[in-house]
């Protein structure tokens, strides 16, 4: 995705990378900039071109942009047929999970026997009668299965990640206080109505909501700021150990955990010209 003037230089960068651009040619052609003019794009090659499932540009929002249109896109998986060659133990193969001996005698004891006793009693029956249908095996089925999925249930059980956050002062953004928490509440809240409602009221208080919850966090960056200026004129000689954590603290950056070789490698493979034995109809 790119942020460019549509110009000869443009065209002339996709055609010498086999790339296109993806406005116009799905979705709704709709202008990105002030309802005046295209100047944001998706671009991507003749491979990727099969695999988009949606593309839409949405209405402007105070909060990204001024002027700029947000694009969204959704790229489907593509699913890649299992050779002959490999075996049918290797084709069936999924993800497992180890139980372990403590575990697997879990898993035994939470079998609920009353049901077994019931599922054998609905199988001893079946084997009385002269013939059996489908919908008898497909109920016997599912009773075993549901037996062993409520076992299973009950031995794996998931942790309960979802915690209440308290507090938004995390060391990247220590200015994010309660009144920013109430602006993005409120913001999401018009992101969904409007989302579901599509309507001219629900855009534009979408649209206030968005300059109301950008508002806030400027006021709120704007007041850590001064009262972080104002700390350090108090504590300059007092304490200069605490003038410096803090000094050093605001410097502090991210390091990339990707080292310049590595990005170095994945640039130089992405620019390779690679022959491609796939037909593409698709023209400027």
């Amino acid at each position: 995705m790119g942020n460019c003037h549509p110009s000869k230089n443009n065209v002339k960068f996709c055609r010498n990378n086999n790339l296109f651009i993806v406005n116009g040619r799905i979705g709704e052609n709709k202008l990105t900039c002030k309802d005046s003019s295209t100047v944001d794009y998706v671009v991507c090659n003749a491979f990727l071109f099969k695999l988009f499932k949606g593309y839409i540009i949405h209405d402007n929002s105070n909060l990204y942009s001024d002027n700029h249109c947000p694009i969204t896109f959704e790229i489907c998986k593509k699913t890649v047929e299992i050779q002959q060659e490999h075996s049918s133990a290797d084709a069936k193969k999924v993800t497992s999970i180890r139980l372990g001996s403590r575990k697997c005698t879990a898993f035994k004891n939470n079998i609920d026997n009353s049901k077994v006793d019931d599922v054998y009693s609905v199988i001893k029956e079946l084997r009385s009668q002269p013939s059996v249908d489908e919908n008898d095996v497909n109920k016997v089925t599912d009773a075993i299965c549901n037996i062993l999925i409520t076992s299973a249930g009950k031995t794996l059980k998931k942790r309960n990640n979802s915690c209440k956050i308290t507090s938004m002062n995390t060391s990247n953004k220590p200015w994010f206080n309660k009144s920013c928490r109430t602006a993005r509440r409120k913001f999401h809240l018009a992101k969904r109505i409007h989302f579901k409602e599509k309507s001219d009221n629900s855009r534009n208080v979408l649209k206030l909501s968005s300059k109301e919850y950008k508002k806030v966090m400027d006021k709120c960056i704007k007041d850590y700021n001064n009262s972080i200026s104002d700390k350090l004129a108090t504590i300059h000689k007092g304490n200069p150990k605490e003038y410096w954590d803090i000094l050093n603290s605001c410097n502090k950056k991210n390091k990339s955990s990707i080292d310049i070789n590595s990005m170095f490698e994945f640039m130089k493979k992405t620019n390779e010209i690679v022959d491609h034995d796939y037909e593409c109809n698709l023209y400027y």
